[in-house]
């Protein structure tokens, strides 16, 4: 069934794995851990709604390593949040670039003493400051502080990047001489088949396909259950990953090309990317495959809507098949370190599928397009959709109905991806006996964890933006947060857990004997702390707390600390 790999592909092999193996080494930087290198997340990976701008790299599970600086230069920037990178500090390098520690524990004392210097006369814990280059000077080796959690981290690990300091665009740290130990090849998991819409058919459909595969050898094969017969403007993707001997976390791919009977018809690399682009992520894979079937797929086609550099081909990737033909099909899967997988099978081009790519669509569907915006007024909303909202032709569903006296609105499909949110106003009317501010419009994708969209009231109704097609409808919250675990001390810490489980918690404070104090907070845990360094000489103390959500309800409480 399957042919011999030939020349033009071998020769692509053949580049990959040059490439790699002759990457200039220029020693400038280091690792910042002094630990063995494992990567547990890899640069441009596809993470939710943006590309990874760096290296994640294992703590083995551990908070409070050392974290060195990777090469002389100065502390040009700090910032502390409540999620996002957490604890993170930017290093300037006389090379014009900028190396980035995220999800720290703390800084060194003397940043931790700035730090707290700065939150305490700002009186607020987030921080994001730019720091005078004399301020902080580093020379390589240097202690910046200590792997942590903090932030929007999901298990201990030293997020690391390397930027350009002028375009402040994120560059691959393994392609800049800091190396780690890399034999396993790319695994493909699945194959996808990608119909254009009214352009292309398959012996399946006009929709998207998952096609099942098997290893074959050292390399792969479709399951051959039923043959693909194909006709017109077809798309390929693959679910596709890479993985260390040493880890079981899955790396994203680096490199994928696609062959039609030996003819590259498609090469993408993940290369820089500006940080205004990085949501094209979205563009890059198979938006519906995650959305429905929680599969990472890599398209092997460059839509229109995707202005990421990443194709190195002249091709789009889309194949005219419009003759009575078999055709080989080659994928080739490469890490950064060169390994290679490649997966080859054969399509059938069947004219006697021809006409079945056109169908009348349903007169209450809208087509949508990358290159055109849309604006569509009904009874019971108004929706804008900008231009360059979306990657690729849609035909957009959009209707309304009512249950258990309440509304639900249906705009487009939530396994479309946008890249500019839509605005709607939602024509509901509203109890005059609740504050207007109290109404949101939610986002009911996931139904058990629903998103609260910052929402305002005028005379056409409730307007929000959303980055999301879907399922809404209209809450109201007059619910104050919740005090979870009331104030307790441990280890010279008072913590207090509280959460909004509507509209989030968007301020907090506390003061010690009515004097403001320095309240952490750790998002992901809903857990907010006080430092006690400060009052070792005080057997009692007064506290006071409040948090507020984000449409102004608040709690406030007292409590008194005796040590």
């Amino acid at each position: 069934m399957l042919k011999v790999v030939t020349t033009s592909v071998c020769i692509l092999l053949c580049q990959i794995i040059g490439n790699a193996a002759n990457t200039e080494s220029v020693f400038f930087y280091r690792w910042p851990l002094d630990t063995i290198i494992v990567p547990t997340g890899s640069f441009g990976e596809i993470r939710s709604d943006h590309l990874h701008s760096g290296i994640d790299l294992s703590t083995f599970n551990q908070i409070g390593l050392p974290v060195k600086a990777a090469a002389d230069g100065y502390v040009s920037r700090i910032k502390v949040s409540a999620s996002g990178f957490g604890y993170a500090i930017y290093i300037n390098h006389p090379n014009n670039t900028t190396s980035v520690y995220a999800h720290l524990d703390r800084f060194n004392s003397k940043i931790n003493a700035f730090v707290k210097t700065n939150q305490y006369k700002g009186k607020k814990f987030e921080l994001d400051i730019n720091i005078d280059k004399k301020q902080f000077p580093i020379k390589q080796n240097d202690l910046l502080g200590y792997s942590g959690n903090s932030g929007s981290s999901s298990a201990p690990h030293l997020h690391f990047e390397i930027r350009d300091q002028q375009t402040e665009m994120p560059l691959n740290p393994k392609l800049l001489g800091l190396n780690y130990e890399d034999s396993e090849n790319p695994e493909f998991l699945s194959l996808r088949v990608f119909p254009a819409l009214t352009q292309g058919t398959t012996n399946f459909g006009n929709d998207a396909r998952f096609i099942k595969i098997k290893k074959s050898e050292n390399n792969y094969t479709t399951v051959d259950e039923k043959p693909i017969e194909v006709y017109g403007k077809i798309g390929f993707g693959v679910e596709v990953n890479d993985k260390l001997a040493s880890n079981t976390s899955s790396l994203g791919i680096h490199r994928l090309a696609l062959f039609v009977d030996n003819v590259l018809q498609f090469s993408t690399q993940i290369g820089s990317f500006n940080f205004e682009d990085t949501r094209m992520a979205n563009a890059l894979i198979d938006y519906d495959g995650k959305a429905y079937f929680k599969k990472t797929v890599y398209r092997l086609h460059q839509l229109a809507g995707n202005k990421l550099k990443f194709n190195d081909s002249t091709q789009s990737g889309y194949v005219d098949f419009v003759d009575d033909e078999w055709h080989d099909i080659t994928i080739i899967a490469s890490d950064v370190n060169g390994n290679n997988s490649t997966l080859a099978f054969r399509v059938l081009s069947n004219t006697f599928l021809a006409g079945n790519e056109f169908y009348n669509p349903d007169p209450e569907l809208v087509l949508i397009g990358p290159n055109k915006g849309l604006a569509l007024h009904k009874n019971e909303f108004d929706l804008i959709i900008p231009n360059g909202a979306v990657y690729d032709n849609h035909y957009l569903l959009t209707n309304s109905s009512k249950s258990n006296n309440k509304f639900y609105y249906f705009i487009g499909d939530k396994g479309v991806a946008l890249h500019q949110p839509i605005q709607l106003t939602l024509h509901a009317p509203i109890n005059d006996a609740v504050p207007s501010n109290k109404y949101c419009i939610v986002n009911m994708n996931d139904e058990q964890h629903p998103k609260y969209l910052p929402t305002t009231y005028d005379q056409h109704g409730l307007k929000a933006k959303s980055k999301q097609f879907g399922k809404f409808t209209i809450a109201v919250d007059t619910t104050a947060p919740s005090i979870l675990e009331m104030p307790k001390v441990e280890n010279n810490y008072i913590s207090i857990i509280a959460e909004d489980f509507q509209t989030g918690i968007a301020n907090y404070e506390a003061s010690i004997n009515d004097e403001w104090v320095l309240m952490t907070y750790d998002q992901k845990r809903n857990l907010f702390s006080i430092a006690l360094e400060d009052y070792k000489k005080s057997s009692s103390l007064h506290l006071k707390y409040s948090f507020t959500d984000a449409v102004g309800n608040q709690i406030s409480n007292t409590a008194t600390i005796n040590r």
